[in-house]
């Protein structure tokens, strides 16, 4: 069930006409001339329970296209008119192949320039197989090809791994709005589109990455000597380039890692001794642990040098992270993924934001 047909010679979309149009159209349906984009049979104009404008078959006469949900049709309705929308040349049920002569058909197809981008509404299950086989074609035919499938809430999208050769969106029909919710960035299906259209949608860590680093100072007590003193629980981050959005809740809206899992070369770096001086943090140093007898890179107290265990500092940090009441970063810095910090797999951001826990 198409969205794009041939009347009387010429080729339309049902998502160009408004409802008034649409509807005119089909009140002079007996003096249009309507044939099926897949085949050339009779068509008719029809719109579906959830109001999405589509061509059908007269008669099928021997055409084998699949047929399609109310919900893909809405889906592939929501897509198409959103990038056409955001200055793109747009078609839907659009046919090519590869050099090596292998076909395929996109759900929605758009042309900006040199820029090919293939959307692709994939409601009814897929193997992973059969994901990586289709997007080699376009792969091999120059073009970006996204995947949108159905939201499932018993799968654990969140700890996926991102894959920039592969970008795959759950998205759930929303009847309150009648169109679908991007669920890792909980948006609406039409701006999702527009901003991914508008480079909203970037791969965090994929590159050079240049992140606002900002240090984490906790209160604490000397176990030793028990006077009041800080360390350095850890570094919260964001992207650069989102600087302006702040580092808001750390460990949900900002990356957050913990004092152990940053190099000492680093530390030493930020940490000068003037700060640790205006907050009361003892040198960064390597110091024997006898509870664990070995020697580490540690936090110590300002007043007695008493080591500042690893496991303690990471435990408070866990429980001020589980509360959302990790307090902000006191200075910043602009630091490198991979090099003043460890490297990481990279992820799907939205106007600046991680996905969601879903």
């Amino acid at each position: 069930m198409p969205l794009r047909a041939i009347i009387d010679g010429k080729t339309v979309q049902s998502f160009d006409f408004t409802e008034d149009e649409w509807n005119s159209l089909k009140n002079k349906r007996s003096e249009l001339d309507v044939k099926m984009i897949c085949c050339k049979n009779k068509g008719i104009l029809k719109t579906s329970s959830l109001g999405t404008f589509f061509f059908a078959h007269h008669r099928r006469n021997g055409c084998k296209s699949p047929s399609e949900s109310k919900e893909h049709l809405l889906a592939k309705f929501i897509v198409a008119k959103a990038a056409k929308m955001s200055g793109w040349c747009v078609f839907t049920e659009y046919k090519n192949e590869t050099l090596d002569g292998e076909a395929w058909q996109a759900d929605v197809y758009a042309k900006k320039d040199s820029m090919q981008i293939a959307f692709e509404i994939q409601l009814s299950p897929q193997t992973n197989k059969e994901y990586d086989r289709r997007q080699k074609k376009y792969k091999t035919s120059d073009v970006r090809c996204a995947w949108f499938s159905k939201y499932k809430k018993n799968k654990d999208y969140f700890f996926e791994d991102d894959d920039y050769n592969l970008p795959k969106f759950p998205i759930e029909y929303s009847s309150k709005n009648n169109s679908f919710i991007v669920k890792s960035f909980d948006v609406e299906l039409s701006n999702f589109i527009e901003g991914m259209l508008a480079k909203k949608l970037k791969m965090f860590g994929r590159g050079k990455t240049i992140v606002s680093a900002g240090l984490i100072i906790t209160d604490d007590i000397c176990w030793k000597c028990q006077k009041k003193i800080s360390v350095v629980s850890g570094i919260a981050y964001i992207d650069k380039n989102y600087e302006s959005n702040g580092f808001g809740i750390i460990g949900k809206d900002s990356e957050f890692l913990h004092f152990y899992e940053i190099s000492s070369t680093t530390l030493l770096q930020i940490v000068s001794n003037k700060i640790r001086q205006n907050y009361k943090i003892g040198p960064l140093k390597e110091r024997y642990s006898h509870t664990g007898e070995n020697s580490y890179f540690s936090n110590g107290c300002y007043f007695c040098n008493a080591l500042i265990g690893d496991r303690f500092i990471s435990m408070n940090s866990l429980e001020l992270l589980d509360n959302e009441s990790m307090p902000s970063p006191k200075i910043c810095y602009d630091l490198e993924i991979g090099k003043d910090l460890p490297k990481i797999q990279p992820y799907w951001t939205y106007n600046g934001e991680k996905k969601r826990v879903l």
